[in-house]
């Protein structure tokens, strides 16, 4: 990809680099997020997706995966599309995946991104209660999730 066209397209994503993006994990996300919306879609749901606010405490935007409303409530979903083995515990800032590849990385925790999300949902819609939820989506995986 030419420089110019990452950004051009950055300015078109109010900043957000794509130069920097690996889009075979981009291309598997989206199969994921896809995965949940029809789904969801599929039960009733009314889906806002790929939403980007700035959230006050980050100073820059963050992206929601999918924004999901029913009678039952307003639903912030984060997916994850990985394979491998998913080692972590609920409030740690980190996770660490091994993927199926034999790849080892350390990985932003869901929840804890998920919460920053739902943070500026309600800063920018205030009002409304939003719940947080995280999907992994068709992924292969085994968590061994600590206290």
């Amino acid at each position: 990809m030419s420089t110019s066209y990452g950004r051009g397209m950055m300015n078109l994503l109010n900043g957000v680099d794509i130069s920097r993006w690996d889009f075979d994990n981009f291309t598997k996300g989206m199969e994921g997020e896809n995965y949940v919306a029809e789904r969801l879609r599929g039960a009733g749901f009314k889906l806002v997706r790929n939403i980007y606010l700035t959230n006050e405490e980050l100073g820059r935007p963050t992206e929601i995966d999918i924004l999901a409303v029913s009678k039952k409530g307003a639903f912030c979903i984060e997916v994850k599309n990985v394979s491998g083995v998913i080692k972590g515990d609920f409030k740690s800032q980190y996770w660490s995946l091994s993927s199926a590849t034999g790849v080892k990385m350390s990985i932003l925790n869901p929840i804890v991104q998920n919460e920053i999300h739902v943070g500026a949902l309600e800063e920018s819609y205030k009002g409304y209660t939003y719940k947080n939820i995280v999907i992994y989506g068709k992924s292969l995986y085994n968590f061994y999730l600590e206290d």
